[in-house]
């Protein structure tokens, strides 16, 4: 059986059997023709999403954001400030702490509780609109007002709707609930052992009333009083709830945001919420309350210490009061010694140990300013006069430091990087020039203290080596001049922090009050919620469907078939939901006549005339992919062609052919095979003009050995001496191996799949088949094939049908037509 170079148009397929078919590849070209070829489900899907989407913009209420920020100069209130000592005359109050600890104490719910018990949040008001409530907030036209009693327990954030009959009547109603929270004011959840009422039963309530009048369950109690000014909305649904202040605390210590500006001294506070005046009032409350408590702080720390100087007082007054007794005791006993000098000797002392104390003090106040310096400038610097110390230079230089600080917090508030680095340049250079003035002057201070404490130390001796009695009287002395000064000192100490308090104010103020960041919502967006409705619209769809197609293992389309498998496909045979009978006139111009005239083409094509080629087997891998169907109507295409066609049902198991046909299945192919009829016994002429057949016949219980018998290849032979074409209609390849018995006989094999009905796997193994030389001169026919893609190609036109292999739905009715058995000569 030669082959013809006609083949060669359809791929050197014959070239190479190493081919066992090809790997699956993600083809984006199919996937999009997938996705457009099921266009009406985004169709469908894109009005489901985008109202989705409008549902949610309708039903969501709308955010704003509002904010603030505080200035805190000094970063709170726990410590002295490193270098400051009490005795060093040096205001009290400038004190340190970390910004985070601030920013804590401004999120606590001790504070944000304070907050809302400055504020009236406790009835929320609301009008009931569609899809959602309209809260009212300090409306004054809002048709009522609820009057709680305090003494009786309220249903806590329960939901209650009043429809306004009149000015005197309304109805009110809440929806039924299981469970809700009672709640008294001034007593907390904790205490309240009734606070959480889970019921058996759902609780319901509803009564018309009138405005003035109480309102009274063992869950709740209130009055409602007509607002005079407004005027209710005809069928309008107002409401309110009781929501308590700890309820309040516990929402806004969880949604407000307070953070601190990167290297800077300023704290913004955040909120977002549907009532943005509500959230203005809540921001400019908090930090007010939070600017209070400091200053509260500051005048409690002021106090404690004038209450400790005033102790401190009171025990120098005594031992001033003790000094004076003793000096005066002394002043009675002393002998009256003349010349010896131990009175100006005393004054002299009492002068070194002033002088001392002075120089001391001024120690104390450059080693402070130098520990400011070492550790980076945290605080202020103090300036030369507070400690009772000329020093212009020094002075000047600390003011200008001082300043320069100031200037520096201005920047970084604006967010100059610029300004930024020259101020700190400038501060830098300041304070080295202010540390070398410290250590040189610290020098000759430490110098004078030397000099000073030997000077005292000699006039010490002095004293010592005076008489008894004068000793006694210069040391009384000196201990009352000690005690007294002291005592001044105190009282100058007490004055100035006295004074300190009466000038303190908070370090902390609003550098902005609160306000709207936008007056458009932040959410919802309705571009995003659009847009991603839409998107979802086309994803979801698109992902679904190809997730199917991905799992699908059945034969998707040709393009799909044409990349599983190298053999040649004739033709693609479209679906027609009612095809035309072949036997009808109107066959001849179905679309379906059109597709198998395409097909007889191309197996004319791949035939080789010259060799006497004209034997077709028809199969298929499996059951229902539509092989007798198409062996039937390429053989009708023939006949109507002029060419003499016969089809053999050599599917002898389960016959479809005399039923496609509408002929008799009494005697066929096997009855000839076995000796028991003649040829022309068993040919049977239809209803088409040059188209016979033979139908399978009664099956035997030796089919196998009867297939093999040279009977049936001598048949075949003189069948092909009297027909144009000779159509073998053979049991399913895959199935049995009735058809690898058969496949000798053949010129061509054409294997029939059908469109998402065929497996994968099939074709792997009909690869395997061409591999392995079981089977030669393979083609396949798409059956089945849906139109809707376009275009003619292939004979695929815009329908199909609906047969398979196995009982066609017509097949199972009786043929109107009924063919009569015509004997045909063979000559």
């Amino acid at each position: 059986m030669a082959y013809s170079d006609k083949d060669s148009r359809y791929g050197n397929y014959y070239s190479d059997y190493s081919i066992m078919g090809k790997e699956e590849t993600v083809n984006l070209g199919h996937i999009i023709q997938l996705l457009l070829k099921r266009w009406y489900v985004f169709l469908i899907s894109v009005p489901i999403f985008v109202g989705l989407g409008i549902f949610i913009l309708m039903s969501t209420p709308k955010t704003y954001k509002t904010g603030a920020e505080l200035m805190i100069e000094n970063n709170g209130i726990k410590t002295l400030g490193r270098g400051q000592n009490f005795s060093d005359g040096i205001p009290f109050f400038t004190l340190t702490d970390n910004l985070v600890d601030e920013i804590a104490y401004l999120k606590s719910f001790t504070l944000v509780n304070q907050v809302v018990e400055r504020l009236d949040f406790e009835i929320m008001y609301f009008e009931k609109e569609t899809f959602l409530n309209k809260e009212h907030y300090k409306n004054s036209s809002f048709p009522f007002e609820v009057v709680l009693d305090e003494a009786h327990p309220q249903m806590a954030s329960i939901e209650f709707f009043v429809e306004i009959q009149s000015e005197s009547n309304f109805k009110i109603y809440i929806k039924p609930v299981k469970e809700f929270t009672k709640y008294t004011k001034g007593v907390t959840i904790e205490e309240d052992i009734a606070a959480w009422t889970e019921l058996g039963e759902s609780f319901e309530f509803e009564q018309e009333a009138g405005f003035g009048q109480a309102i009274e369950t063992e869950n709740f109690k209130f009055t409602l009083n007509y607002n005079s000014g407004a005027q209710a909305k005809p069928g309008a649904v107002y409401g309110f709830a009781y929501i308590p202040n700890t309820f309040w605390a516990s929402y806004y210590q969880g949604n407000v945001g307070v953070s601190k500006i990167k290297d800077g001294s300023v704290v913004t506070l955040g909120l977002k919420g549907p009532v943005p005046e509500k959230d203005i009032d809540y921001l400019n409350e908090l930090g007010q309350t939070y600017i209070d408590s400091r200053l509260e702080q500051k005048n409690a720390f002021a106090d404690g210490t004038i209450e400790f100087i005033v102790n401190q007082l009171n025990a120098a007054k005594g031992k001033v009061d003790s000094s004076k007794l003793d000096y005066m005791k002394a002043v009675n006993n002393a002998p009256v010694v003349v010349g010896d000098g131990s009175e100006a000797v005393s004054l002299r002392l009492q002068q070194g140990y002033d002088r001392r104390a002075e120089i001391q003090k001024h120690i104390r106040y450059i080693e402070g300013n130098l520990n400011n310096i070492n550790n980076g400038g945290e605080s202020n610097y103090i300036d030369p006069l507070t400690a009772g110390l000329n020093a212009p230079n020094i002075f000047t230089t600390i003011t200008n430091l001082n300043e320069l600080k100031q200037e520096l917090v201005e920047a970084k508030l604006k967010g100059g990087k610029i300004e930024q680095q020259i101020t700190q340049d400038k501060i830098a250079e300041n304070e080295r020039s202010l540390k070398g003035m410290l250590e040189a002057l610290l020098t000759t201070k430490k110098m004078d203290l030397r000099s000073e404490q030997a000077t005292i130390s000699r006039l010490e001796r002095q004293i010592r080596s005076s008489p008894g009695a004068t000793y006694e009287l210069n040391t009384a002395a000196k201990a009352l001049e000690m005690n007294q000064s002291l005592y001044d000192y105190l009282q100058q100490q007490l004055a100035t922090a006295q004074i300190s308090k009466a000038g303190t104010k908070a370090d902390a103020y609003f550098l902005d009050k609160a306000r709207m960041k936008s007056t458009s919502p932040v959410s919802p967006q309705p571009t995003v919620i659009l847009a991603a409705a839409f998107a979802l619209a086309l994803i979801l769809p698109a992902a679904v469907i190809i997730l199917m197609s991905f799992f699908n293992t059945s034969i998707r389309d040709e393009e799909h078939l044409k990349s599983l498998t190298d053999i040649p496909i004739l033709a693609s045979i479209v679906h027609e939901a009612e095809p035309e009978s072949i036997k009808s006139p109107d066959f001849v111009l179905s679309p379906l006549a059109e597709a198998f005239r395409y097909l007889n083409i191309n197996v004319d094509y791949v035939l080789n005339a010259q060799n006497d080629e004209k034997v077709i087997g028809v199969t298929s891998i499996v059951k229902g992919e539509g092989k007798t169907f198409n062996s039937v109507h390429l053989g009708a295409v023939m006949a109507m062609s002029g060419k003499r066609t016969i089809i053999i049902g050599a599917d002898i198991r389960r016959p479809q052919l005399y039923a496609r046909l509408g002929l008799k299945n009494e005697i066929g192919l096997t009855n000839y095979l076995l000796r028991r009829s003649d040829l022309d016994d068993i040919i049977q002429e239809t209803n088409i003009q040059n188209l016979y057949a033979i139908t399978s016949g009664d099956r035997p219980p030796n089919l196998i050995e009867l297939l093999n018998s040279p009977t049936l290849p001598a048949l075949v032979d003189e069948l092909k001496a009297n027909f144009d074409y000779v159509i073998i209609d053979t049991p399913p390849v895959g199935l049995v191996s009735d058809y690898l018995i058969l496949a000798p006989l053949m010129d061509i094999n054409l294997i029939v799949t059908r469109e998402r009905y065929s497996k994968i796997d099939f074709i792997k193994e009909v690869n395997n088949m061409r591999a392995t030389e079981k089977i030669n001169r393979l083609y396949f026919v798409l059956n089945d094939v849906k139109a809707n893609r376009g275009g003619y190609a292939k004979g695929k036109y815009g329908a199909r049908y609906e047969y398979g292999y196995g009982e066609s739905k017509k097949g199972k009715k009786k043929s109107k037509s009924k063919s009569k058995k015509n004997k045909t000569t063979i000559s």
